[in-house]
């Protein structure tokens, strides 16, 4: 029973292919799991009903305690409901009868579920549930195996590309014409000219608006200056004539 799987994990495995665990099949693993469970005060779930490529059905360890035999009885009917997309007529009366106290037992539990499954060919449904364990398996098999196709291809045609990618050289033309070496040479010519704070936006421009400001005062200094000067000589003018 080693590559038994969990009866939950069938399920979700069976819907990852777009299909649904019938019915008839959960049933009857249900019923060989309670046969399992013997007299063991247990409450059955998804999680702990193992099946195998064989179509035999076992059941964990690790089984929550069953206060009652009501405990038990609910336990396969909510291990059903967790793996069947849609419950089934006969299982909601079922447990209809469970919880009214019609069904007390294990045996009687035991025969509603073979019930729901005339004719009960235990044989052939275990080669059924055999075929969706082995088909679950191949499933998970496959979406592994795409999984690492898509990672080593995804590496290889990163490697293609980094090997494929050119390499600029000191030869190669920029879209204006010149080559990276001689675009090279003239960035160093002129960051061997150019003052240190060229490029700085900020710094330029307030530097300019101050020089523009003291050109201004020069210029508005020399204009007084000139004003007097001029009155000063229509006042030398008119003092000669007198």
């Amino acid at each position: 029973m080693s590559d038994a799987i969990t009866l939950d994990l069938l399920a979700h495995r069976l819907s990852q292919r777009g299909a649904t665990l019938a019915h008839e099949s959960a049933v009857f693993i249900a019923l060989e799991a309670l046969e399992q469970l013997g007299t063991r005060a247990a409450v059955l779930t998804a999680s702990e009903v193992l099946v195998s490529p064989e179509g035999t059905v076992s059941v964990g360890p690790n089984l929550d305690f069953a206060l009652d035999e009501t405990a038990v009885l609910e336990g396969v009917l909510e291990t059903l409901d967790a793996v069947l997309p849609a419950t089934p007529v006969g299982l909601t009366e079922l447990a209809v009868k469970v919880r009214a106290g019609e069904i007390i037992s294990r045996g009687a539990m035991l025969s509603e579920l073979a019930a729901m499954l005339v004719p009960f060919n235990r044989k052939a449904a275990r080669r059924m549930v055999a075929r969706l364990v082995r088909e679950a398996s191949r499933t998970s098999a496959t979406a592994t195996t795409s999984s690492l196709d898509a990672q080593v291809t995804a590496a290889m045609l990163q490697r293609e590309t980094d090997r494929d990618a050119p390499v600029a050289s000191a030869s190669d033309t920029l879209v204006d014409g010149t080559t990276l070496e001689a675009h090279g040479a003239l960035r160093t010519s002129l960051e061997g000219r150019l003052p240190d704070d060229w490029g700085d936006d900020g710094n330029t421009l307030r530097r300019r608006s101050a020089e523009r400001r003291r050109a201004w005062v020069a210029m508005a200094v020399a204009a007084v200056a000139l004003v007097a000067a001029a009155v000063f000589l229509v006042e030398r003018v008119r003092g000669a004539s007198a």
